[in-house]
């Protein structure tokens, strides 16, 4: 665990997400509770994505839900693209001890819960 970024839910992390297209670096919102992340040494996230896609799968993500900006025009989580990920695998960048506010989380969940998994 030396030198290991410590994460918890609700942290922006980036990772590399294995998408049809191929493996791409995303920002993504780690889903996880900390017990089981620090447990497995993993956790699952939700990616984020600078490309504007309006569809029922989209939620977008505005300055005033995160802890502090993001640095670019526009951003949304893609609510089914959901993936599992090792700790090792986080890479260091401008996102780090950044995070979505806890009634904005909430709000998400509620989506993916509906969208991504119809209930």
């Amino acid at each position: 665990m030396k030198g290991q970024i410590v994460v918890s839910k609700r942290d922006i992390v980036e990772v590399p997400f294995n998408l049809r297209q191929g493996v791409e670096i995303h920002p993504a919102i780690v889903l996880s509770v900390e017990e089981a992340i620090e447990m497995e040494e993993s956790f699952i996230a939700l990616m984020l994505t600078t490309s504007e896609t309006d569809d029922e799968f989209s939620f977008p993500i505005k300055a005033k839900m995160l802890s502090k900006d993001l640095n670019v025009p526009f951003c949304q989580a893609r609510l089914h693209l959901i993936s599992f990920f090792q700790n090792t695998e986080i890479i260091r960048n401008s996102n780090y001890n950044n995070r979505i506010r806890t009634e904005f989380f909430k709000e998400l969940i509620e989506k993916v819960n509906a969208k991504t998994f119809g209930v």
